[in-house]
This record gives C-alpha cells, structure tokens and sequence, in this order.
C-alpha cells in the first residue's frame, strides 16, 4: 500500500511507501482489521467486505519511525496507534499554499483486502497565524417572514389568525453588516376554547370554601364548598375549517371521491351525545360550473356518513357558502338555485342527523 499527500499547488509527499521486496517478510495490519466473515471464511476484497476497526497514525517531523522501520522483523501484527515519520521529507511541502485542496491518495496494491478511512485531518502550526483577527458583526436588519396565517404585519411585528388549533413555525430574518444573512423559527401553538390551560377562572372564583378551623382531638368539623355563581360555567362554541382545494371528475370519482378532513382536538366530551344540540352547522364553500353532478356527503372517523345534498340543481356559483344544519327547516331537495348564503336541512330530514350521535369528528366527501 502506498499513501501519498498532495498540497492545493499539487507538490506531493509519499508518507508510507510500497515496498515490493518485504511484502511477505514483515506483513503489518493497519488497525484492527476484519479479516474473516461470520462463517471463519477469508475476506477478499468485495462490496460485502465490513470495516473494522481504525485506529489513529499521525505523520509529523518529530516522528522518529516511519510505519516499517519502527518495526522491521517482528512479523505479522497490528501497527500500534501514534506519531510517526513519513517516507519522504515533509520540507517537500514547502512553498505549498494553505488554503485549497488537499488530498490523500491511497494505492492498494493487492485485491486480497480492502482498506477504509475513517477520517483525516491536518494540523498547521499555530506560528503559522499568529495574529488571528477578531471581531463581532453588527446585525443592520431584521424582520419576520409572513405565512398564509399573518394577517397584519410590519417588519419589527406580526399577528397570526388561526383557523383551528395547531402548531405553526414563525420566521425571523436577521443580516448583519457583512451581508450575511441567519434565521431562527418560533413553533406557535394554539390551544382550542376547550383546554385547560385556556381557562378564565380560578377555583376561588367560582366556590365559597369553609374558612379554617381549629378543633380539639376527637371532635369535628363540617366542611362545605358553595359555588358562588353557576352562571360562571358556560358552553364555548367550537370550529375548525380547513384550506382550499381543487378537485375534478378525475380526482372526485364515484369510486374514489375527494375527501376533505378536519380534526378536532381536545373537545370535551370527547363524543356527540345530542346531534342537535352539539352540530351547530356544516357549512361549505364549493365552486363548480354544474352542481347537478355532486354528491357530498359527511362522514364519522368511524365510517358512518350523512349525504348532505345529491345532484341538485344549479350552475355556476349557486353553492358558495351554504351550510347544513340539523336545526334547518328548509330541506335542501325542495328548494330551488341559487343557495349560497342560506342553511338548509338534508334532503333525508333531521332524524338522519342521529346516525352520529356518539361518534367524534367529521370528514368530508364528495363526487363530481
């Protein structure tokens, strides 16, 4: 094997050198090879070949031993880990620039091994740089980086409005007076109306606790909590809409129908009880340029689905912004284009609203 270093001006200097007359005199591993596979077979030199395990040789000028000299006659071993004298003078390299490329060039002589780098390195002396300038850059600019959520914005602020709860990564651009530019992002998360932590009341507020008190051993005291207003606990109102998106007769087939998901977090209860007191609306914002070919439906995680309207009547935007309510008296199969801006019952009627009660959240399907 021969390795050879090569400075960016392409002067060379062999650290170890080939020599064909000792190779079968003094056969030296270098680190820790695998040199059987799992059966006890010899390894040859193949693809499957794994590596083993490297150890560290460092080439210097206060090397007093190149690799075979230190250990010339002693047979075959492994060559131990330190500090040793190249091949060819290293003065070689004088005049070589230090900044470019430098490479390593390895030889392998034979294809009855294989041989791996496991990484290498260069360490210049440090009377090399004696005088390392420092300095600290000055940030010139700033600002943050809108998102289809920002809603007002300057560079120095920015307001968000979320659609539902979630997560969102906010941007900030900073770039300092050498032109460079850096950046961190800022997770947002947004809790829903129901959680815990978004509670606007304390336990103080809403019970009149029993005062302390104190009483001798083996007596007795009456403990009471009074709720001071019950017209505290009140139901929050709880939406989620989802993005825009574009479908065909490709993509929304009878067999295959466009789906739409909105998930809901952390409501509470977890299930619906009571279709009619707890689906406000459904409401829905389509355009299409015939409506009398859709079918869309509402469907439970479970798999239970609700068709909200099938192949009515109406051309161009006549189902922009409608909802669908269990309340509705208006049945959507009786009533007549255009129905944007209008909430109507399905066409099967309010019982068939009760087909989710129990269930959680909703998706939505449709067909064109």
């Amino acid at each position: 094997m021969e390795i050879k270093l090569v400075c960016p001006s392409r002067k060379s200097v062999v650290l170890h050198k080939y020599d064909f007359n000792t190779r079968n005199t003094n056969e030296i591993l270098i680190g820790i090879p695998n040199e059987t596979d799992a059966t006890g077979a010899a390894i040859n030199d193949s693809a499957s070949n794994k590596p083993g395990r490297g150890l560290r040789y460092t080439w210097a000028t206060s090397g007093r031993n190149t690799w075979r000299n230190r250990f010339a006659g002693q047979g075959r071993f492994s060559l131990p880990s330190g500090t040793y004298a190249a091949d060819e003078n290293l003065n070689q390299l004088v005049g070589c620039p230090l900044n470019g490329e430098w490479t390593m060039v390895v030889k392998d002589q034979f294809a009855s091994d294989n041989g791996w780098i496991f990484g290498w390195g260069l360490n210049f002396d440090k009377n090399l740089y004696p005088n390392i300038e420092k300095f600290t850059p000055q940030i010139v600019d700033g600002a943050w980086e809108r998102n289809s959520l920002t809603t007002s914005y300057t560079k120095d602020s920015m307001t968000l409005k979320f659609k539902s709860p979630g997560s969102t990564f906010v941007r900030y651009t900073v770039k300092d007076d050498f032109g460079c530019s850096y950046d961190t992002a800022i997770t947002v998360n947004v809790l829903p109306l129901v959680s815990a932590a978004c509670a606007m009341c304390s336990i103080d507020s809403l019970f009149r606790t029993t005062p302390d008190a104190t009483i001798c051993f083996g007596g007795s005291v009456q403990l009471n909590k009074e709720l001071i207003n019950p017209t505290n606990f009140r139901s929050l109102p709880y939406s989620v809409e989802n993005i825009n998106a574009r479908f065909s007769a490709a993509t929304a087939s009878t067999a295959a129908p466009y789906v739409s998901n909105l998930t809901v977090t952390s409501a509470s209860p977890p299930n619906i009880t009571n279709v009619l007191n707890e689906i406000d609306s459904v409401c829905l914002d389509l355009g299409t340029l015939i409506e009398s070919d859709m079918v869309v439906t509402l469907q439970s995680p479970t798999g239970k689905q609700l068709e909200l309207f099938s192949e009515i009547g109406g051309v161009g935007n006549s189902l922009r912004r409608m909802c669908f309510s269990p309340k509705a008296t208006q049945n959507i199969g009786v009533a007549t284009p255009p129905y944007a801006g209008n909430t109507y019952q399905v066409e099967a009627g309010a019982a068939a609203w009760n087909i989710f009660n129990g269930e959680p959240t909703m998706v939505i399907g449709s067909c064109a």
